[in-house]
C-alpha cells in the first residue's frame, strides 16, 4: 500500500509542476508579446487592445469597467485574441 502512495504522489506531484511550469512560460511569452485584442481582468497591463476588469488599477489605455467577467459586454468574434 505505500509504495503506491509513493506512486501516486509522485505522479500528482509531477502534474503540479509540469502545469505550473507550462502556465508560466505561456503566461510570459504571450505577456511579453504585448499584443493582444482583448485582456479580461487587466491589472495594469496593456495589450493594445481593450483592457476589461471589474476594478480599475491605475489607468490603462482603452479600458472598460465590467459588472461580471462572466458576462461580457462584447459580441462573438470581436477579438482575434483574448488574454
Amino acid at each position: 500500500m505505500g509504495f503506491w502512495l509513493v506512486v501516486v504522489a509522485v505522479i500528482g506531484a509531477l502534474i503540479i509542476a509540469l502545469h505550473w511550469i507550462s502556465y508560466t512560460l505561456l503566461k510570459t511569452r504571450i505577456g511579453r508579446s504585448q499584443r493582444w485584442g482583448l485582456n479580461v481582468c487587466c491589472g495594469t497591463v496593456d495589450g493594445g487592445g481593450v483592457n476589461a476588469d471589474i476594478v480599475k488599477h491605475g489607468d490603462p489605455p482603452n479600458f472598460v469597467a465590467l459588472d461580471s467577467v462572466y458576462d461580457l459586454p462584447f459580441s462573438d468574434g470581436q477579438f482575434d485574441s483574448v488574454l
